[in-house]
């Protein structure tokens, strides 16, 4: 055995070892060969830029959009506010603002902040997160996707939002996007505001990561959202968060839809279901004892335990406007005799 052994190593290994080596060689040309395309690594989706994906299908189909469907919003970041020269408040109107975390009032002409206290800190904003959802379905509206006509069906997005402030819908009715946003708008249903949150992307939980993707763009770096509607998130109870600066600005990007600021101006609403929705926004003058604070028209109210009751307005008169946003009052009484003095005083100083 040992002589054939020896024998098959003397002259089969040597054979063995040249056609290895002829085929290594093939094999290395081909792979070398000229025009083939090599691939490389593709970055996973989760780190793309998110906005440029399309939205997701919802689960009721929506028409597509129309041939001359206007151009996409600008992406570019809204515009800031001259911070230079903010005023004192006169004494009293300063005694009303010290129940209140913050605030913040602007001439939009001049863009100046007349006055702000803890303007840019992070707080939690009750429903005035529904202006940010205002905003992202407006532009869905704008890019002709959706229209205010276009009939929803009820989804678990609004069935499963908890019972607090809400419409009460059952799955197998529908509402056509405009009572919904009369619904969001006026009386602050939640229930409303994540049935159109699904509407735009699918579902509530895509539509919230599209509020934090528009926020950046737009430069709102205090935002941070985690619901469409304001509600106190999981086991924790977590907020949507923001600084009254932030919101007074998409209240200003709010004012380029007029079809949508109609709403904040109402005081009640009756809906094809019979219902009618009321504004909880006294200084609209929905209480007899409360008039209208002349030349208002915006924005929203809201309200949690841990936000305090919070309001963003707006107000003209003649040809100069106004607008501004409170939070963290302990009672509606004191944010709106606050914000009553506020724009009483802001309309009295010189531009």
């Amino acid at each position: 055995m040992s002589k054939q052994l020896s024998l098959f190593l003397k002259i089969f290994l040597p054979l063995l070892v040249i056609v290895a080596a002829v085929h290594l060689c093939i094999f290395y040309a081909m792979g070398r060969k000229p025009g083939r395309k090599v691939e490389k690594d593709v970055p996973p989706v989760a780190n793309a830029d998110l906005s440029s994906l399309p939205p997701p299908a919802a689960a009721d189909p929506l028409p597509p959009a129309t041939p001359d469907t206007p151009p996409p919003a600008a992406t570019g970041p809204l515009p800031g506010y001259d911070f230079s020269r903010p005023r004192r408040l006169p004494p009293a109107v300063q005694r009303l603002s010290t129940p209140g975390k913050a605030g913040i009032i602007v001439d939009l002409k001049s863009r100046k902040v007349l006055w702000a206290k803890n303007a840019g800190k992070q707080l939690p904003v009750a429903s005035l997160t529904k202006l940010m959802t205002a905003l992202l379905l407006m532009e869905d509206i704008s890019s002709g996707r959706i229209k205010f006509t276009t009939s929803l069906p009820v989804t678990s997005a609004a069935t499963s939002v908890e019972r607090s402030c809400v419409l009460g819908m059952q799955r197998g009715e529908r509402y056509i996007i405009e009572e919904l946003v009369a619904a969001m708008m006026i009386n602050s249903h939640n229930d409303a505001a994540a049935q159109l949150a699904a509407a735009v992307s699918g579902t509530v939980p895509e539509f919230v990561a599209k509020m934090n993707i528009r926020a950046r763009e737009l430069g709102l770096t205090s935002a941070n959202f985690n619901s469409p509607n304001g509600l106190p998130q999981g086991k924790k109870r977590r907020n949507s968060m923001c600084s009254v600066t932030d919101i007074t600005r998409i209240c200003e990007k709010l004012m380029e839809y007029p079809e949508l600021m109609k709403f904040c101006r109402m005081k009640s609403k009756k809906l094809h279901t019979g219902k009618v929705v009321y504004s909880h926004n006294h200084l609209l003058g929905i209480r007899r004892k409360s008039p209208e604070v002349p030349g208002i028209f915006g924005f929203k109210t809201g309200y949690t335990g841990r936000a305090g009751f919070c309001l963003a307005f707006g107000v003209k008169r003649q040809e100069r406007v106004i607008i501004g946003c409170v939070a963290g009052f302990p009672s509606a009484r004191d944010r709106d005799n606050f914000c009553r003095a506020l724009i009483e005083w802001a309309y009295s100083i010189k531009r």
